[in-house]
């Protein structure tokens, strides 16, 4: 016990831990404040066409990504020499932007043509006019993620700490700030856009001097590292679509399946057990980059290591289920409301989806650190599938409800497949060691 201490010193690993904690904690706090003062200001149906809206975005903010800032991140993670790191991070930012302007310039002539589709104007009156703002917020999104993944992969997590900070502040002034003084919820889309402005620079600013001072011509030329790159981006894409597709399909297809308001009550009870996650994200994303080079020669004592993280998780997951259960209701019902009292149910019957999903972002991390993201891929299909299946049977009868059961399903095997993999990688390494 005492080594396995003494190791999480050494690896700085205790430090980027309050970092990566505080910034999901303030990122939380930021944003349930911001949802708070949204929930008051808007009508019922109003937050319904929120949560939608939103629940496409977030989709959308995969798609602009395209897998390019989760590859950035693990190359530079795993770059041997300062050279390597400084040659993935110039080329990380160049293929970045190109691609954010190309899928910009797309969804801007895509996205207003099909909100007719989405079911504006009859049931969403303003879908159309703020999917106008989606181009700028995918766009300022993959920027902002960019900035934050890169500084997880070069260990710099006090960076993370500040730009969410900024990230979330500006959410909260500037989108709410609109909303009281227009009263419009075109308000929101201003204050996601002045915030991922915002960041974006402040992200640029940040980089060391010898990272700015980059020769975009020699990185563009550097076709090598732009190829790994991009063959990694692409698995990681598909990866994440998926994922985000778990997080979300469900209050989308709730948007579109069921009345306006069976989202925003879903939403506030999925996004307080979502922003929990935060909790086991954080930890898992500063203390998972001492597993990116993970060796014959140091195999036993990082597969102790990973022991002891998950030990610590499943005490903070234990934790955090006893204060939904006994706050949970006092909580929702004085923060938003009387009318939102529903959403109590929902956070209930998640709480098992709560559990396994914290559970499972240290398999997966690890995972992609070892280059295996395709098989987190094919894990990530079979929960997509179960849930969209589940989703298409439950969701027109039990409303949110039946959202939340097939939420808690799907994500069974998930995590029981990823930890058997991350087992077998751990016992292949040592079979290298024996061999």
């Amino acid at each position: 016990m005492k080594a396995i201490i003494e190791k999480i010193k050494k690896n700085g690993l205790i430090t980027n831990s309050i970092y990566g904690i505080g910034s999901k904690m303030v990122a939380m706090l930021l944003y349930m404040i911001a949802d708070i003062l949204i929930v008051r200001y808007l009508t019922y149906q109003l937050y319904g066409e929120w949560t939608y809206y939103y629940a496409i975005a977030a989709i959308l903010f995969v798609v602009g990504r395209l897998g390019i800032n989760s590859a950035t991140q693990v190359f530079v993670a795993g770059s041997k020499t300062a050279e390597e790191k400084k040659g993935y991070i110039g080329v990380g930012l160049a293929v970045r932007f190109v691609i954010s302007m190309a899928v910009g310039l797309f969804l801007l002539i895509l996205m207003p043509n099909i909100a007719v589709f989405m079911g504006y104007p009859e049931k969403y009156a303003e879908l159309r006019s703020m999917f106008f703002w989606l181009p700028l917020l995918i766009f300022g999104n993959s920027v902002v993620d960019f900035f934050k993944c890169l500084y997880v992969g070069t260990v710099e997590f006090q960076k993370v700490f500040w730009l969410t900070v900024l990230e979330y502040l500006g959410i909260l002034l500037c989108g709410v700030g609109a909303i009281a003084v227009t009263g419009s919820i075109q308000g929101l889309n201003i204050g996601y856009v002045v915030s991922y402005f915002l960041v974006s620079v402040s992200g640029y600013r940040m980089l060391k001097p010898e990272w700015k001072h980059l020769e975009f011509r020699k990185v563009y030329a550097d076709r090598e590292k732009i190829q790994k790159l991009v063959r990694y981006a692409v698995a990681a894409f598909f990866a994440g679509l998926i994922s985000i597709l778990l997080m979300d399909m469900d209050t989308f297809m709730l948007g579109l399946l069921s009345e306006p308001g069976e989202s925003g009550v879903y939403s506030i009870g999925k996004s307080l057990l979502t922003k929990a996650t935060n909790l086991s994200v954080a930890v898992a994303s500063s203390t998972m980059t001492a597993f990116a080079l993970v060796t014959k020669e140091n195999v036993e004592s990082k597969q102790k290591l990973f022991r002891r993280l998950n030990q610590w998780n499943l005490l903070a997951i234990g934790c955090v289920c006893a204060g939904c259960l006994i706050l949970g209701r006092f909580l929702i019902v004085l923060l938003y409301g009387a009318e939102y009292t529903v959403s109590v149910r929902v956070m209930y019957t998640l709480l098992p989806y709560y559990a396994l999903f914290s559970m499972s972002v240290f398999p997966a991390t690890y995972l992609n650190y070892q280059y295996l993201a395709l098989k987190c891929l094919s894990y990530n299909a079979i929960m997509f599938f179960c849930n969209l299946i589940l989703n298409l049977l439950l969701i027109p009868k039990y409303g949110a409800m039946g959202a939340a059961v097939a939420t808690d399903i799907s994500i069974v095997p998930y995590t029981l497949l990823l930890y058997l993999a991350t087992n077998k990688n751990f016992r292949e390494k040592r079979r290298d060691t024996e061999a």
